[in-house]
């Protein structure tokens, strides 16, 4: 009941793909099969909030993820390059949170430059290869992100 349906259920069911709640975040290497594809959306601690999901270029072939908020607060999602997400701030965005879905450099190198210049929690997998700043979460772990008004359930 009001439960935004995420990214992949709306293409699924043929609906036009819009920004909401969820969608491509994973923060376990995916049971074996991947890049954590097996995280669930986020879920509402309230009403639904619709996120827009911004997509900031890095390296030649790659991308940082945010899921942001209309006031600017955003999850910034695998930040392997700071400056993307740095000048993004620039323009208004203010990270809230930053989570990791697997250790690959293109995905962590910016981490420790973020959280020097934005003090917030830092979630990523259970495992030695995670940066040391990152609160280490596995399957049926909670993620709160109170600033959005929800959480990330780890699966």
């Amino acid at each position: 009941d009001g439960l935004a349906l995420d990214l992949a259920q709306q293409v699924q069911r043929g609906l036009p793909a819009q920004p909401g709640l969820g969608g491509a975040v994973g923060l376990t290497g995916g049971r074996g099969r991947g890049h954590g594809r097996d995280s669930a959306p986020l879920a509402p601690s309230r009403s639904p909030r619709l996120l827009r999901t911004l997509a900031l270029p890095a390296f030649q072939d790659n991308y940082i993820w945010l899921l942001a908020g209309d006031d600017g607060a955003c999850v910034v999602v695998d930040p392997g390059d700071a400056e993307p997400v740095l000048s993004a701030a620039a323009r208004g965005l203010r990270p809230v949170a930053v989570l990791i879905t697997h250790h690959h450099p293109d995905h962590i190198g910016g981490v420790d430059a973020l959280l020097a210049r934005f003090p917030v929690p830092c979630f990523g997998p259970d495992d030695p290869r995670t940066p040391a700043a990152a609160t280490r979460v596995g399957d049926g772990d909670r993620v709160q992100v109170p600033e959005l008004g929800g959480a990330f359930d780890v699966m």
